[in-house]
């Protein structure tokens, strides 16, 4: 495992998997019904139709966003969660809601005029970043922060109006400024949470990650401790998270090359944990660095009888990592016999992959497939089902089939609503909204699962091209 590797895995660790954590308290207050006493998005819709550069999504009166405001907090409080959140979305990037039915929100939001977003903060769009942060808090998993959060300065953050969710705006601004690796600024919003915090920990995760991406070995530790010591003050520990932080302040260790220390690190990552299996072939290449090739060995055969959990790319790792352990202590018989068990899987998984990412060349129809796989259907062979349905287990890949499922109990509930309500402008839009939005949702965990096994086709490739080298001969030879 080269130090290039371990520094990309210890960021992406984090990116994927550190968002949320559903044991990491939640601030009490959240929208509810109580925020809709007097919500009416008919008569936001009108007050909006009613507004000259509101018909083609632009403008950036502040009537316009008063009345996109009152617009998604109806159709919050009508149970369109989603339609909500792209609408303050759109609205706060300077985008706005189009009137016409021939253009979707999200196309407004991609077209939008950049300069717009630069505009100083209103207090309009204030409010909106607080809806939005209080949105955030009943759908904590949801699958990406909004560039939206991105929109306000340390300073506008620290006026009267979003006192009640500053701690929010702070987390979900630095989060923001993160996803767009612009890591200095994110640090600037990360770093200013306070320890009693309910995103601190979360934030010292992003904060180290941050660092790494920049090779700043030391902050980075400095960072995953502090988040680190303040999880094991807490009355309940989320293991999870303990977890994530041993295995990123690991990676960032081995990478350093502390090789003592990031052992004791991945020691510290108990069986049965969420990263297991990162634990065992990491681990296992930790030893073999530091020489202890009883212990390589042990945790590589333990990964192997994983094989329904772990990435098929990282068992044929460990299965040449365990030959090369084995040719170095003499013993050729065993050492090509590891050989021989990835011959019989790797190659053949390779090329399996390589025909369902080209014979699938749909993104919506390799979704329908992982939702297949996932629920344990059979629709290729044993090897590639397994692969499928391990990739769509992947952490970011979760959240965006859930996002998936909220858009479409959205639009069940449309179903469900009143036929002339339906049929009104306002209906016809989020109609139009709601499927346009499942369908981009779809594509895009379809895109992302594609890239996933595209990738785990490539490191196969590789450890399939590595066993042509010399180093490799004797075992050859033998058989």
């Amino acid at each position: 495992m080269t130090k290039a590797r371990a520094v990309a895995a210890a960021a992406l660790a984090l990116a994927g998997a550190c968002a949320h954590s559903p044991t990491i308290e939640q601030p009490a207050r959240a929208m509810d019904t109580r925020s809709c006493a007097g919500a009416d998005a008919g008569a936001a819709w009108s007050r909006l139709r009613d507004i000259p550069s509101a018909r083609s999504g632009g403008g950036t009166s502040t009537a316009r966003q008063e009345a996109e405001l009152a617009l998604g907090r109806g159709l919050y409080c009508m149970g369109f969660y989603s339609e909500a959140m792209a609408i303050w979305d759109a609205s706060l990037q300077g985008a706005g809601v189009p009137i016409d039915l021939d253009r979707s929100v999200a196309d407004a939001l991609a077209s939008r005029d950049e300069a717009q977003a630069a505009h100083p903060i209103q207090p309009i769009q204030l409010a909106t970043l607080r809806s939005l942060a209080l949105l955030g808090r009943r759908f904590p998993d949801w699958y990406r922060p909004l560039d939206a959060f991105a929109v306000a300065t340390r300073a506008d953050l620290d006026r009267a109006e979003v006192a009640d969710v500053r701690d929010d705006l702070l987390y979900l601004g630095g989060l923001a400024r993160y996803r767009q690796g612009r890591f200095k600024e994110a640090r600037a919003f990360l770093a200013a949470l306070p320890p009693k915090s309910p995103f601190f920990i979360k934030a010292k995760l992003y904060e180290g990650a941050s660092h790494v991406h920049e090779y700043h070995g030391h902050p980075a530790n400095r960072a995953f401790a502090a988040a680190m010591n303040a999880l094991l003050l807490r009355p309940e520990r989320d293991r999870l998270l303990i977890d994530l932080a041993n295995l990123a302040m690991a990676r960032t260790f081995y990478s350093m090359g502390e090789l003592d220390v990031a052992a004791n690190r991945y020691d510290a990552i108990a069986p049965g944990s969420a990263y297991w299996n990162e634990r065992l072939l990491e681990s296992a290449w930790t030893e073999y660095r530091r020489g202890n090739h009883a212990a390589t060995l042990e945790r590589l055969r333990a990964l192997e009888g994983r094989a329904e959990t772990a990435r098929p790319e990282a068992i044929a790792e460990g299965l040449q990592l365990e030959a090369a352990v084995l040719l170095a202590q003499g013993d050729r018989a065993a050492a090509a016999a590891a050989i021989d068990r990835f011959n019989a899987a790797a190659p053949a998984l390779f090329h399996e992959l390589k025909t369902l990412l080209q014979t699938v060349a749909d993104d919506a129809a390799l979704y329908d497939l992982a939702v297949r796989a996932r629920a344990g259907t059979a629709v290729r062979s044993p090897a590639v089902d397994r692969a499928v349905r391990i990739a769509a287990s992947d952490r970011a890949l979760t959240r965006r089939f859930d996002f998936v499922g909220e858009v479409q109990s959205e639009i069940d509930r449309f179903e469900k609503a009143d036929p002339s309500w339906k049929g009104s402008g306002l209906g016809r839009r989020v109609q139009a909204d709601l499927t346009a939005r499942k369908a981009a949702a779809v594509t895009e965990a379809g895109s992302l699962l594609r890239r996933r096994l595209d990738r785990s086709a490539a490191e196969l490739a590789v450890q399939i091209t590595r066993l042509l080298r010399p180093a490799w001969e004797p075992l050859r030879g033998q058989r």
